[in-house]
C-alpha cells in the first residue's frame, strides 16, 4: 500500500480511537465536518487538483458510508484526502478496515444531527440511505 494512503489510515485510525472516548464533538471537528460538506458541494472547487482529488475521494466515501466520511472529514486534512493516488485499491482497503473496525457511537449521534444536509446530498448523488447511515449498514450492529 502506498505510504499517503497507510498515513491516512493510520490517521483515521488514530481518531476513531479518540471518538470512541468522548460523547460529544469539540467545535473544531464539527467545523471540519462541514467543511468536507463544502468540499462535496464542489462549487467552490475550480482549477485546484488537491481539491478534486480529495472531493472525488470523499465523494466515494460518502457513497459507501457517512459515518467513514464524518470519520475522514474529522481525522484528515485537504492535503491528505488529495494525496491519495490509486483511489479505487485505496477505497477497497479502507472498506474493508471500516467494516473490521468498532464503529464510534458518537459519529451515528452527529449523522442524526447532520440528517437534512446529508438528505440533500443524498437526493442529488443518487444515494439511499436512512438519514446518511448507508442502507447496507444500516443494520449492522444490531
Amino acid at each position: 500500500m502506498d505510504p499517503k494512503a497507510k498515513k491516512f489510515i493510520a490517521d483515521i485510525e488514530e481518531e476513531r480511537l479518540t471518538l470512541c472516548a468522548i460523547s460529544y464533538l469539540p467545535a473544531e471537528k464539527v467545523a471540519f465536518i462541514d467543511i468536507a460538506f463544502q468540499l462535496l458541494d464542489g462549487s467552490q472547487i475550480k482549477r485546484n487538483y488537491v481539491k478534486k482529488r480529495a472531493r472525488a475521494l470523499l465523494l466515494e466515501i460518502y457513497r459507501e458510508s457517512i459515518e467513514l466520511f464524518f470519520l475522514c472529514g474529522i481525522g484528515t486534512n485537504l492535503t491528505d484526502q488529495g494525496a491519495i493516488s490509486g483511489t479505487s485499491t485505496f477505497l477497497e482497503d479502507l472498506f474493508r478496515w471500516w467494516e473490521k473496525a468498532t464503529h464510534p457511537p458518537i459519529l451515528t449521534t452527529y449523522c442524526q444531527k447532520f440528517s437534512l444536509k446529508i438528505k440533500r446530498l443524498d437526493d442529488r448523488f443518487g444515494r439511499k440511505s436512512i438519514y446518511g447511515i448507508n442502507q447496507r449498514n444500516a443494520n449492522k450492529g444490531q
